[in-house]
């Protein structure tokens, strides 16, 4: 019965391929100076076994042959084509004992890799392919090796779920033109991306052994998710540049440091439940579109934004949430200018320094803290609703009621609450806010 199947679909295929009647040593079957042409689609299927495999492709593999399909195998062990350079597809799925995939001389497939549930395979060598449509390797329960070392660029590439996996090794990709997805993996360890210059979807995600990510040479990219990776302890995202969608760092608890060197632009950034994090850093962000999001970091103690001027649109009206980072102390939003949101809500009892020094215009920037703070700069305020503070420096108060009675034209229906003791200028200040119909609220 192993044959019956795949003797129909060949010489349906062969069929069609012939029905031109074309000139024997030209286009016929017998191809180009009457060497065999072979056929363009090879099916192997059922219980073939290696020997039968091998007669199939001495028997019907040629320079027409394009794409190949095997699933449901039950003996086959491995499959070779040394000499095929350029495919449209390439399928293997639910091959009972398939251990090897060997296609030294594959350089190109135009269309989809797909390699899945294939629960012995243990090897695949692509070591010239340069370039795929989509890459997607799912579910094989025993693969240790891949070598796609000369891999340039594809348009998707998915590795989800292959549990004995150690190692992803990309020295030569520069271009994903969709989705890069690292997924669901038991034992891999590292993934070196390190050429990869640009991808539009980026997720490293649940991959519980993964210790180092390296993608040093990425600079645009559209949505980027590493999340849930347990004992990740270095990501390089050190050209990063440019985001179109959201950033999700979330819930790696052996991080330390997330810097992000050189990024000017993202649409928004969330930062949370990392456990050992200790320090964010931004230091050339200019503009978020979206929102902010840094909580429940329990051993953060700095974020630094130094250079951001904007953060909000008026198409995404969004927000900066800043809590639950117990010993979070420090935070610098030096050159942040405008805040096109609905609000700004930082909690941390352990805060000492907050910097919004060029901040003008917000609608309600709420700071909760059991501490005083040593250092509180907010002197450039024009436009808000409302102002809730902390207990903050004498020096600080009086710098900030000055700005607030010295706006013009006058500000009224502002809601201003601060805390820290007051000298008697700011108390003067404050009364002449309140004649103006502000509320205004010092608490000692």
């Amino acid at each position: 019965m192993k044959y019956i199947y795949l003797i129909l679909f060949l010489l349906t295929v062969a069929i069609t391929t012939i029905s031109c009647e074309a000139e024997d040593g030209k286009n016929g079957v017998d191809g180009a100076n009457g060497i065999n042409a072979g056929l363009e689609f090879l099916v192997f299927a059922g219980d073939i076994t290696d020997e039968d495999a091998a007669k199939i492709i001495s028997e019907n593999f040629g320079k027409t042959t394009v794409a190949i399909l095997v699933t449901n195998t039950t003996n086959l062990t491995t499959l070779e084509l040394p000499e095929i350079a350029t495919m449209t597809k390439l399928t293997l799925t639910n091959n009972e004992k398939l251990q090897r995939l060997v296609f030294p001389s594959l350089e190109s497939v135009s269309g989809k890799i797909v390699i899945q549930s294939n629960p012995s395979l243990t090897t695949v060598n692509l070591e010239n392919l340069i370039s795929a449509g989509d890459i997607y390797y799912k579910k094989n329960k025993a693969l240790t090796s891949i070598n796609m070392s000369k891999l340039d660029r594809v348009q998707n590439f998915v590795f989800d779920k292959n549990p004995l996996l150690q190692s992803i090794n990309l020295p030569m990709l520069t271009k994903v033109g969709d989705e890069f997805k690292i997924l669901n993996h038991e034992s891999l360890s590292s993934l070196d991306a390190s050429a990869l210059l640009t991808t539009n979807e980026l997720f490293v995600n649940k991959n519980e052994k993964l210790q180092t990510i390296d993608l040093s040479s990425i600079t645009n990219t559209g949505k980027v998710s590493i999340s849930q990776n347990p004992v990740l302890e270095t990501v390089d995202l050190s050209q990063l540049t440019t985001t179109s969608a959201i950033i999700n760092l979330n819930i790696n608890p052996k991080l330390t440091t997330i810097t992000l060197p050189n990024l000017v632009n993202s649409e928004s950034l969330h930062i949370s439940n990392n456990t050992n994090l200790q320090t964010v850093s931004c230091p050339a962000l200019i503009k978020l579109n979206g929102e902010l999001t840094i909580s429940n970091n329990i051993n953060l103690e700095a974020l630094f934004f130094p250079t951001v001027t904007s953060i909000g649109s008026e198409t995404s009206r969004s927000f900066i949430r800043i809590t639950r980072n117990e010993i979070l102390k420090n935070i610098d939003f030096s050159s942040l200018e405008t805040f096109v949101a609905n609000s700004i809500t930082i909690e941390s009892d352990a805060l000492e320094t907050v910097n919004f020094n060029s901040l003008t215009t917000f609608s309600d920037l709420r700071i909760n803290s059991t501490a005083t703070l040593t250092s509180m700069k907010i002197s450039s305020v024009l436009d808000f609703t409302n102002l809730q503070l902390p207990e903050i420096p004498t020096e600080d108060i009086n710098t900030l009621f000055t700005r607030l009675v010295n706006i013009s034209p006058a500000i009224t229906g502002k809601r201003i609450s601060v805390g820290g003791a007051a000298s008697m200028q700011a108390l003067t200040n404050a009364e002449t806010l309140r004649s103006n119909g502000n509320t205004v609220i010092i608490r000692p």
